[in-house]
C-alpha cells in the first residue's frame, strides 16, 4: 500500500502497518503517521519534503487532488497509444480517511533518472510524444486539465532497457488534481491554440479575451505582448517548414532540449514586465502557461527529437469537425 500525505511525501508500508496507523491515538493524524513511518525501518518510500500543516482546508485539498474521479480514470484506461501505455494507481478505499489517502504502490523511475537518459532516442521520443498527446487529449477530447504537471507526479515504468523499441508506461501519480473546465473556457482555449497554429493574431487575441487573459480594452501594445508570448510557446507545434532551422536535427525534427524554449520564453516574459503595456496575467492564463511549461520541460529532459504539428492538427481537426456537426444540428 502506498499512502500520500501531500502529493510530495509518500510512504510504502505493509497492510498491517496501515492498520496500526489508523488506530494510533484514537484516529488518523498526519503527525501520528509521520512518527510511525520514520520510527520504523527505512523501507518506506520518501519523495520530497513536506512541512506539516494541520488545517482542515489542506486535508480537503489533498484528498480531492489525489482521489482520481472514476470518469477520468476510465478515459486514461481506454487510451490506445501504439507507442506508450498509461497507468493511474488504484485506491485502497478501505484504508482511506479524511486525512489519509492509501493507494496502489507503483514501481517506476522519474524522468530525471539516469536509466531514462540511457534509453534509445526512439523510446525517449515515444515517451515524450505520449506526454504531449495526453495534454491534447485533456484539452480537445476530455475537457479536464491536470493542473500540477511537475516531475514528481509522473513515474516511468520501463521495459527491457536494452531494446531500441519497447512500449514503456507513464504512471500518473497525481491525476486526481484535475480542473473540470466549463464549456466556454474550453471553447476559447481550443480556439486560442488553433488560431496560434494558423498564426492568426486576431483570432489568438479574441481567444485570450474570451479566456479572460486579456481585457477587451487592452491596448495594442498589451495585445501584442500576450499574443507574441503565446506564439512563442507554440513554436514546437508549427508546421515543419516553419520551425527554426537552428533547432532541427539532420532529419528536420525539432530538438526540444537544444531549443531551450522555456528559457527563451522566460526571458521574453521578464522583458514584457518592464513594458508600460504589461498587465498581470489572469489566474487562468497562468494555469495554462504552467501546464504547458510542465509538459515541455518533461519533453526537454527526455531530450526528445520529433515534430508535433501533425499530432496537434489531428486533435484540432476532430474538434472543428465536432463544432461544425454541432452547428448543423
Amino acid at each position: 500500500v502506498y499512502a500520500d500525505l501531500s502529493g510530495g511525501t509518500a510512504y510504502r508500508r505493509p497492510i498491517e502497518m496501515w492498520k496500526q496507523i489508523f488506530t494510533f491515538g484514537g484516529g488518523p493524524h498526519v503527525e501520528a503517521i509521520a512518527k510511525l513511518c520514520f520510527a520504523s525501518d527505512s523501507s518506506f518510500c520518501f519523495q520530497g519534503t513536506y512541512q506539516f500543516q494541520p488545517f482542515i482546508e489542506f486535508y480537503e485539498r489533498f484528498y480531492e487532488a489525489l482521489d482520481v474521479p472514476a470518469e477520468v480514470r476510465e478515459l486514461v484506461d481506454h487510451l490506445d497509444d501504439p507507442e506508450v501505455a498509461y497507468c493511474v494507481p488504484r485506491l485502497h478505499r478501505e484504508y482511506c480517511t479524511d486525512a489519509v489517502l492509501a493507494r496502489e504502490f507503483v514501481e517506476g523511475v522519474p524522468v530525471t533518472d539516469p536509466s531514462v537518459t540511457g534509453l534509445s532516442q526512439e523510446r525517449r521520443n515515444a515517451l515524450a510524444r505520449g506526454m504531449l498527446e495526453l495534454f491534447f487529449y485533456e484539452v480537445y477530447e476530455w475537457g479536464v486539465l491536470q493542473t500540477d504537471p511537475n516531475f514528481g507526479n509522473y513515474l516511468l515504468r520501463l521495459g527491457d532497457r536494452r531494446k531500441r523499441v519497447a512500449k514503456d508506461e507513464i504512471a500518473l501519480l497525481d491525476f486526481g488534481s484535475v480542473l473540470e473546465c466549463p464549456a466556454d473556457f474550453l471553447y476559447h482555449l481550443r480556439r486560442t491554440i488553433a488560431a496560434g497554429q494558423r498564426e492568426d493574431v486576431d483570432g489568438l487575441v479574441d481567444g485570450l479575451i474570451g479566456l479572460g487573459c486579456l481585457q477587451p480594452d487592452a491596448s495594442a501594445g498589451g495585445r501584442k505582448l500576450f499574443s507574441d508570448f503565446c506564439l512563442h510557446l507554440l513554436e514546437p507545434l508549427r508546421a515543419p517548414e516553419h520551425l527554426p532551422r537552428e533547432y532541427l536535427n539532420e532529419r528536420g525534427e525539432y530538438c526540444w532540449g537544444r531549443s531551450r524554449l522555456m528559457r527563451r520564453a522566460g526571458k521574453q516574459a521578464a522583458l514584457s514586465t518592464t513594458s508600460r503595456h504589461f498587465t498581470a496575467p489572469s489566474r487562468d492564463f497562468a494555469l495554462i502557461a504552467r501546464k504547458l511549461t510542465g509538459v515541455y520541460n518533461f519533453i526537454s529532459v527526455l531530450d526528445a527529437q520529433f515534430n508535433a504539428h501533425e499530432m496537434v492538427e489531428d486533435h484540432i481537426g476532430r474538434w472543428l469537425q465536432r463544432e461544425r456537426h454541432g452547428e448543423q444540428e
